[in-house]
C-alpha cells in the first residue's frame, strides 16, 4: 500500500524515452504560511507544469545539468517526485529522523510507479541517510568521482519487476552547489552507466 501524499510528474514523452529518467527532489515547502495545510495528491505535477514554478533556482540550475537553458526542455521527458511526503515550511527546516527513515518507502513507490532505467536523487542529507548501510532493495555498486565531487551509484530494485541505477546529487538550490561539482558526474552516470 502506497503512502504517496504527492502523485509524481510524468513527462509526456517519459515512457516513450530510451532511457527513462525518475528526478526525486528533496521536499515541498508549504506556500501558504498562516494557513492550514491541506494536501492534494496533484501538487508536485502543478508545480512542475507551471512556467512560473519552474523559474526557481532549483529548476534552472537542473536544467543546466542536463545542458539545457530551462526546465521546458527537460520535463516532458522525465518523471519527478519529492521524496518527503509532508510540507516543510522553508529549507532551512531539519528533517527528524523519521521523516528521512519515511523517504525509503516513498523513493520505493515512485521507481514502482514509473519504472525509471535511472534514478537521480537531489538531496545529499537523504541519500546520505539511505545509501550508506545495505539494504533489502538495493546494492551499492561502486563510487562515481567527478572533478571535485564523489558519490555512488547504487542498484536498486523495489519489486521484482523494477531494477535501475540510481545516484545522489548535491540539491541544486543548495547555497554551495556548483555546476562544475556535479554535470560530469551526471554525463558520466547517464552515458556510461
Amino acid at each position: 500500500m502506497s503512502l504517496l501524499q504527492f502523485e509524481p510528474w510524468i513527462g509526456e514523452n517519459y515512457n516513450t524515452s530510451k532511457e527513462k529518467i525518475l528526478i526525486i527532489g528533496d521536499s515541498h515547502y508549504w506556500p501558504y504560511i498562516g494557513h492550514k495545510i491541506t494536501y492534494d495528491k496533484n501538487f508536485t505535477k502543478n508545480i512542475v507544469s507551471d512556467n512560473k514554478s519552474i523559474n526557481a533556482k532549483f529548476f534552472k540550475n537542473l536544467s543546466k545539468l542536463f545542458g539545457k537553458e530551462n526546465f521546458n526542455e527537460v520535463r516532458d521527458n522525465i518523471a519527478f517526485a519529492n521524496a518527503v511526503q509532508e510540507f516543510l515550511l522553508n529549507s532551512n527546516d531539519k528533517l527528524t529522523t523519521q521523516q528521512l527513515n519515511s523517504t525509503a518507502y516513498s523513493i520505493q513507490d515512485y521507481i514502482k510507479l514509473t519504472s525509471p532505467n535511472k534514478v537521480i536523487v537531489l538531496s545529499f542529507r537523504i541519500w546520505q541517510h539511505l545509501f550508506n548501510k545495505k539494504k533489502n532493495w538495493g546494492n551499492y555498486k561502486q563510487d562515481i568521482t567527478g572533478a571535485n565531487k564523489k558519490t555512488t551509484i547504487w542498484e536498486l530494485y523495489p519489486s521484482q519487476e523494477t531494477k535501475c541505477l540510481a545516484i545522489g546529487l548535491y540539491h541544486p538550490s543548495y547555497q554551495h552547489w556548483k555546476l562544475d561539482d556535479w554535470k560530469p558526474i551526471l554525463d558520466d552516470f547517464l552515458n556510461n552507466y
